[in-house]
Formats: C-alpha cells, sequence, structure tokens
C-alpha cells in the first residue's frame, strides 16, 4: 500500500513538473521581442520594453519631428473667418504675409454690395503657416479651420533616386558616345540620350513642384463681411435665444435694406422693362375702348333712326 501510494505521489510530481514547464515554454512563446532591425528603425534598440508606442531618438516618446526624421510633409489649413471691414483685414493680411515671407497664390473676391466676401489661397513657408493662423484669429473671427499634413517622404525620395539614376545613366552614355566607332552605335547612344535626358528633366521638375509644396505651406482663407460676428464659444441657453432673435431681426434689417438698394439700381431696367411696356398698353387700351364706345354708340344711332322711320311710317298702315 505505501509503495503503492508512493508511486501515485512520484507520477503525481512528474505530471506537475510536466505543467510548469509547459507553462514556461507558452509564456517564453507568447513574449513580443522586437528585431534588431526594427528597433533601429523606430529609434529603440532590441533590449527595451515594447509598450506599443516607438521611442524618438530623443528618448521621448511622440516628439519626433520632421526636421529630426527627414520627413517631407505637405501643409494645408484651410479657414473661414468674419470682419466687419473687408477691406481693413485685407490690407492687415498683405502686410502679415509680406512680413513672414509669403505670397498670394490666388485670389476671388466679390467687393459689390454691402457684404464683401473672398477666397485668398496664400503661400507661406512651411514654419509660418502657425504665425500667419495666430494673425489671421487677431484679425478677424475665425470660425472654421481645418489642417492637414501629407507625408511625401517617399516619393520625394524616389524621385531624387530616379534623377541619380539618370544623371549616373547620361555620364555613361556621353562615355560611351566618345567611343563610339560606327554611325549606327552613334545614332543609337544618342537616341537613349534624348531619352533619358528627357525623363530627367521631367523628374527634375517634378522635384521642383514637390519641393515648392513641401518648403511652402499653403493656406486657404475664406473671407466675408459682416455686421455681426458668429459666436465661436458655447452660450446659455437664454443667450442663444437672445442672439438667435438679434442675428433674426439684423438679416431681415439687411434684407430690407438690399431690396430697397437693388429696387433703386433696377429702376431703369423697370422703366424700360415694365413701366413704359404698361404706359403703352394702358394707351392701347384706351384707344380701343374708345374706338368700341364709338361704334357701339354709331350703332345705337342707327338703331334708334330706324326706329323713328318705322315709328313715323306706322299710322299710313293703320289707315
Amino acid at each position: 500500500m505505501k509503495k503503492l501510494i508512493a508511486v501515485l505521489l512520484a507520477v503525481l510530481m512528474l505530471l506537475g513538473l510536466a505543467a510548469c514547464g509547459a507553462s514556461a515554454s507558452m509564456a517564453d512563446e507568447g513574449k513580443y521581442e522586437v528585431p534588431a532591425e526594427a528597433g533601429q528603425e523606430y529609434g529603440y534598440n532590441r533590449y527595451d520594453s515594447y509598450e506599443g508606442e516607438p521611442k524618438s531618438g530623443n528618448g521621448k516618446s511622440g516628439e519626433t519631428t520632421s526636421a529630426s526624421t527627414g520627413q517631407k510633409l505637405i501643409r494645408k489649413i484651410r479657414l473661414t473667418v468674419e470682419t466687419d471691414d473687408y477691406q481693413i483685414f485685407v490690407d492687415a493680411l498683405d502686410r502679415k504675409i509680406d512680413e513672414l515671407g509669403g505670397y498670394i497664390e490666388d485670389i476671388e473676391a466679390s467687393t459689390s454690395g454691402s457684404y464683401p466676401h473672398a477666397t485668398i489661397i496664400v503661400r507661406v513657408p512651411a514654419n509660418q503657416l502657425m504665425a500667419l493662423t495666430d494673425s489671421v484669429a487677431n484679425i478677424g473671427n475665425v470660425t472654421y479651420k481645418h489642417e492637414s499634413q501629407q507625408d511625401v517622404t517617399l516619393q520625394y525620395v524616389d524621385t531624387e533616386s530616379h534623377i541619380q539614376a539618370l544623371n549616373t545613366e547620361q555620364d555613361r552614355l556621353l562615355e560611351l558616345l566618345q567611343q563610339a566607332e560606327s554611325l549606327s552605335e552613334v545614332l543609337e547612344i544618342e537616341d537613349r540620350l534624348a531619352e533619358v535626358r528627357y525623363q530627367l528633366g521631367t523628374y527634375e521638375r517634378a522635384l521642383r513642384a514637390l519641393a515648392n509644396q513641401v518648403d511652402y505651406a499653403t493656406a486657404t482663407i475664406e473671407v466675408s463681411q459682416v455686421t455681426t460676428f458668429t459666436p465661436t464659444e458655447e452660450v446659455g441657453y437664454w443667450e442663444s435665444i437672445r442672439d438667435g432673435l438679434c442675428n433674426s431681426l439684423s438679416g431681415l434689417w439687411n434684407f430690407l435694406k438690399e431690396l430697397f438698394r437693388l429696387f433703386i439700381i433696377s429702376l431703369p431696367y423697370l422703366f424700360v422693362f415694365v413701366i413704359l411696356p404698361l404706359i403703352i398698353l394702358i394707351v392701347l387700351l384706351k384707344r380701343h375702348n374708345r374706338k368700341k364706345r364709338a361704334r357701339l354708340e354709331a350703332a345705337r344711332q342707327k338703331m334708334d333712326e330706324e326706329a323713328a322711320l318705322a315709328a313715323a311710317e306706322q299710322p299710313n298702315l293703320d289707315e
């Protein structure tokens, strides 16, 4: 009996050791080990703990900038702005653009009427984009803002690689051209050289355009003149009713003023196309009515005369 118990205990111990070994093996297999190459790519080595977020080269998480990583970013921003004086806003914006070293790429403006508005596309150095945004917020009421950026690093590097390869091929073709001994070889090399130069020019133009987009950020500013600014902060219930009522009354008054202005401006057209035709129509109708009354009067007189003649002849018939 004791031997049987000892055997059972030994078996249980062996099973326990086997289970512990299996658990340890599973634990080892479940560990995530970062390859050395991946660690170098993301800025940490294989001995660092992995917590789901790569570390930058300076050891601070999430602080890798385009300057430190060599990224090529195309930055764009769109702003919707209100102002109470359109011309003052545009002049101030123009001065700020010059100060930041930028330029106006395109402008579409409507300055007629009481509420001028415009869409202005501005290009400024990428590192001055935030300065431009802050300036716009200082001289106007920003009601909408959308910022985006596009990483074109791979496209930039790929274009540079194509240019480098084509330059190398061009140099080699020039060397072969000097060593050519027959006319057919010269013609073949020149054909290939022309094709290489064409491709080289295409890639160089594409790289310049890409570099311009990276170096100069794009800001699209939609500005309009208003009488009452749109609140950019959340207001209370009764304040929202008050502001809504004031905006409605202001909008109605502005509509009536604009309608009166359009009426005065349109008077010549109204006179030519509405009032004058009505006058002519009234004159023609009056003339037509006069002629109609004259014909009716003549017909009535004729009927009276015929009746008189008939009455005069009636006694003779009686006799």
